[in-house]
């Protein structure tokens, strides 16, 4: 996982992180760590639009998601192109 090109991010249920590869953490740009106030879930919803629909895999509405994230405008702006999956267990 960790030399993955892709951004893996694993969430428990209460949003915060279980496991990340450098990929994820370079492409999230969210920096710093987490505190049980601000979990990664929330931090990546404060920066990235979109990331909002990733709560949805918690509640159980969705299994799966296939969503883009952005942030920021014009020559600025970043898009990224996400699938998501609840997994369910141990």
């Amino acid at each position: 996982i960790q030399d993955n090109a892709e951004g893996i991010v694993v969430l428990d249920p209460d949003g915060r992180e279980a496991l990340s590869n450098a990929a994820a953490r370079d492409l999230l740009e969210l920096g710093g760590a987490e505190t049980p106030e601000q979990d990664l879930l929330t931090r990546m919803e404060r920066v990235w639009s979109g990331a909002a629909a990733l709560r949805t895999l918690a509640r159980g509405e969705h299994a799966e998601l296939r969503l883009e994230l952005t942030r920021g405008e014009g020559r600025s702006q970043r898009v990224l192109a996400c699938a998501a999956r609840a997994v369910r267990g141990v």
